[in-house]
């Protein structure tokens, strides 16, 4: 999830002159577009109140710090950003999608933040500094590629080849048709290096003196080896193979599909250098690593395929990471970039996917997962690929962490019938229906899609710190096996398919059957433009199965909020047992209605604040109403069993202890009613000094009933009063007069 960045206008945090330090929970990376800055501003502990026509400003400049450790333009390039009333997303918060002019060169940003209006005039202003990082594909690490000592070696020989004399260059040439040959000939490395070694001692590449020009001392060679073969076979053991060696070009032109094919088939991890490698065919990975040289250096372009299919079986931990994945000119639109395979009784283990950039183009899947086991996917960063994640099947203990996926335009969004960032599915593909399991996501980053999670059948699944923005959709949630759960979360909702849009979605699952779903510490915001009929929170709804109840949901310490009445409903629930609501807060204008229940049963709502609240409901037993600042406030049907709310007092079916506060002597306070009627609708009222053990442990005070006739008047109905149904009803009372017990007409 973005982190957020609290700045009070009162300014005491830090001493006068000094800045900001926004490098803990912000920084910018040179390349990055539409990086979003979120800032809350408060002033003296409360949240901005913001005045009509305030937008946010950034400005300042990147480059090195002077002797006074800051940035001027001696030392930096000037940058600068103002943005407009889409930034204000309220309650003094304030998000900006930085473009990549603000981060033209490495090094530090310096400078001020603040607010100013629509003529120019800053209101408040801070200085702040943060870092801006190169373009590194090592995630914000300012350091160069790793290369191993046999590299280092190569790039030697390779400088003092190109500086030899004729004969050397025939050596290079003889060298390079000897490769080639045995390569195709299907050699592996242990075979081509002991063929090089049969050759150097016939001498018919070059001579021994030319060799030692060319190579130095071989101890100054560092690879384990008890001489020069031994310690290139051992490095090149270790290291893998280069694609290079198979015929790849890496040119952007040259089909290197084939070529990248018979690195893999090779079963040794499988190096790639830098470079463009145009892919036509589907490459089938084995367990094996396939590493890149970076984000920024080795890069696929995929035309009109798939791009890898992952093996099955196996234990090994086959790791996947350091390259770029584009389309140019949009030639997979219905492709995938990462398949595993359908299998019956196997599944692709332990692969580990990360630092990985796919963007340039379209791609309709990025992971396209099932029957997989073990996979660990973080560093990824996405744009324009429709559904980042497919998880279906039998796919177990999945784990996504640091990835941002970004749909750019809603014009894009158009070409594909829906967009989701992650679907979580059963399926019935190996002969029976199988579930998901064991997924958990966090620091995970959905912007511009249709529907930000669509979690269906899984059992055990958990999305911490996330964020679904610009999305038309946050979350849907249906027919759950139990533990899902959604914790410190944004979701900004907006219109892009002139549909309604949902913040969370919790569809029913199985009649009367337990599954928790919860929701915890998510601020939810309507953009201006919704459909009339959104809803930021919708619990049990649906329309085909209005019989179906959705049980075992929990949203607590939720803030829900949009201008103008933009939801139609903040918080919606129907049918929805076992329902609890604790510490939502829904600010001033955000909903036509922020509370509304029907046909809820067993619920707890608590600590909810808002304008209006509509409970309508014909079961509420085992139901709790306390603690809720509601305005207007409507309770139809049954009341809750407990309700505690603006000092008012209902309890149905339940046990109430009331104790004096006062002083034990003053006995006239333990029930106090100081003015109208205390009614007791009770038809046998009851007396016992201490707690009773049943319905009819005491002496009974007065029975009131309606009866058709008269008992016999005596000492069991003494004090009852009776009322006597006929054509006109008439009320007794038995009493005690003279020597015997009679009836005595009241009405």
């Amino acid at each position: 999830m973005i982190s957020t960045i609290t700045l009070d206008t009162y300014k005491q945090q830090i001493s006068s002159g000094d800045a900001f330090n926004l490098s803990d929970s912000f920084n910018g990376r040179v390349g990055d577009e539409q990086v979003p800055l979120v800032v809350h501003f408060k002033e003296r502990g409360l949240a901005h109140q913001f005045e009509d026509g305030l937008v946010p400003f950034l400005t300042g400049f990147v480059g090195s710090l002077d002797e006074n450790d800051q940035v001027t333009a001696e030392t930096g390039e000037a940058v600068s950003y103002v943005g407009t009333s889409d930034d204000i997303v309220g309650l003094g918060r304030v998000k900006m999608n930085l473009p990549g002019t603000m981060f033209p060169q490495e090094g530090y940003f310096y400078g001020f933040l603040g607010l100013q209006n629509a003529d120019g005039k800053r209101v408040t202003t801070f200085n702040v500094w943060f870092h801006v990082y190169n373009g590194n594909p090592d995630m914000f690490v300012n350091k160069a590629p790793f290369r191993t000592e046999l590299q280092k070696l190569l790039d030697a020989v390779q400088l003092l080849i190109d500086d030899a004399d004729g004969d050397l260059n025939k050596w290079k040439q003889k060298l390079t048709d000897l490769f080639t040959t045995l390569s195709a000939q299907g050699a592996n490395t242990e075979t081509l290096l002991t063929t090089l070694q049969a050759q150097i001692k016939q001498s018919n590449l070059f001579t021994q003196g030319q060799m030692d020009e060319l190579m130095g001392t071989l101890s100054n060679f560092k690879p384990v080896g008890a001489n020069l073969i031994d310690k290139l076979n051992n490095e090149f053991s270790d290291r893998g193979v280069n694609v290079k060696w198979f015929g790849a070009k890496g040119d952007g032109v040259a089909d290197d599909s084939d070529a990248i094919q018979a690195a893999v088939d090779t079963g040794s991890s499988v190096f790639v250098p830098a470079g463009t490698y145009l892919i036509t065919k589907t490459i089938s990975l084995n367990l094996q690593n396939f590493i890149g040289a970076g984000a920024n250096q080795t890069i696929f372009n995929v035309q009109n395929t798939d791009l890898f299919e992952l093996a099955i079986g196996g234990r090994t931990i086959a790791e996947i990471a350091y390259f770029r994945v584009e389309s140019k000119d949009n030639h997979a639109d219905s492709n995938t970039v990462f398949k595993s395979q359908e299998n019956d009784t196997k599944r692709a283990v332990a692969y580990h996917f990360h630092d990985i950039e796919i963007n340039g183009g379209r791609f309709k899947y990025a992971f396209n997962l099932t029957d997989s086991f073990r996979t660990t996917i973080n560093k990824i960063g996405m744009t324009n690929v429709f559904n980042p994640f497919l998880l279906r099947g039998q796919v177990v203990q999945t784990t996504i962490d640091d990835v941002t996926c970004n749909i750019d335009t809603v014009e894009l969004g158009a070409l594909n019938d829906y967009n989701t960032g992650i679907e979580v599915v059963g399926d019935s593909h190996s002969g029976s229906y199988q579930r998901p399991e064991s997924v958990r996501l966090s620091n995970v980053n959905f912007i511009g899609y249709d529907l930000g999670y669509n979690i269906k059948d899984v059992l055990y699944f958990v999305s911490d710190k996330f964020e679904c923005d610009y999305c038309a959709n946050g979350i849907r949630t249906f027919s759950t096996d139990g533990g899902v759960t959604f914790t410190n979360g944004w979701i900004a909702v907006q219109n892009r398919r002139n549909t309604p849009s949902i913040g969370i979605d919790v569809l029913p699952s199985v009649q009367n059957v337990l599954k928790p779903v919860t929701f915890d510490n998510i601020s939810i915001s309507g953009i201006s433009g919704l459909s009339s009929a959104s809803v930021a929170v919708r619990i049990g709804y649906d329309e085909n199965q209005a019989s179906w109840f959705k049980q075992g949901v929990t949203a607590q310490n939720l803030l829900i909020s949009a201008a103008n009445n933009a939801f139609k409903y903040a918080v919606q629930a129907n049918r929805a047992k076992t329902l609890t609501l604790d510490g939502i807060r829904v600010a001033t204008d955000t909903a036509q209605m922020d509370f509304y229940l029907v046909n809820c049963e067993s619920y707890s709502l608590k600590n909810l604040y808002g304008q209006t609240a509509s409970i309508t409901t014909a079961n509420a037993d085992n139901s709790i109403l306390e603690n809720c600042n509601i305005s207007s406030l409507n309770i139809a049907g049954a009341y809750p069993q407990y309700y505690n709310n603006d000092d008012t007092l209902k309890a149905t079916n339940r046990s109430v202890e009331i104790m004096s506060t006062e002083n034990e002597n003053n006995y006239a306070h333990n029930l106090s009613v100081n003015s109208g009627n205390l009614w007791v609708n009770s038809s046998n009222l009851m007396y016992k000094f201490g707690k009773p053990t049943s319905n009819t442990d005491g002496s009974r005070v007065i029975r009131v009933a309606d009866v058709t006739s008269l008992p016999n008047p005596d000492d069991s109905v003494r004090g009852d009063i009776y009322t006597l149904k006929g054509s006109t009803d008439k009320v007794y009372m038995c009493v005690y007069q003279t020597d015997k017990f009679v009836w005595k007409q009241l009405i």
